[in-house]
């Protein structure tokens, strides 16, 4: 089925699936350290706040080297219309 004007192809979908399942593993990660207590003892180590700076550097590095990311985003944006 060819894909039409507006829709993202399957490698543009995977690509943004990674994307949420790379912030998926920050985000238990997170949960499984604060559950244990590590969490603390880790920002005190650890400055500029690094639980909020390994998100980031996961988006930006998947939109500076991923073209099917910028793509799929910018396609799926397109097809949301604001409400009138």
């Amino acid at each position: 089925m060819p894909v039409g004007a507006g829709q993202i192809n399957a490698a543009e979908a995977r690509s943004v699936y990674a994307l949420l399942l790379a912030f998926l593993a920050c985000t238990v990660v997170a949960v499984v350290l604060g559950i244990k207590g590590k969490h603390l003892e880790l920002m005190a180590r650890v400055p500029f706040l690094w639980q909020s700076f390994v998100p980031v550097v996961l988006l930006s590095t998947a939109f500076t080297f991923s073209r099917t990311l910028r793509s799929g985003l910018r396609l799926k944006g397109e097809q949301v219309k604001p409400p009138v």
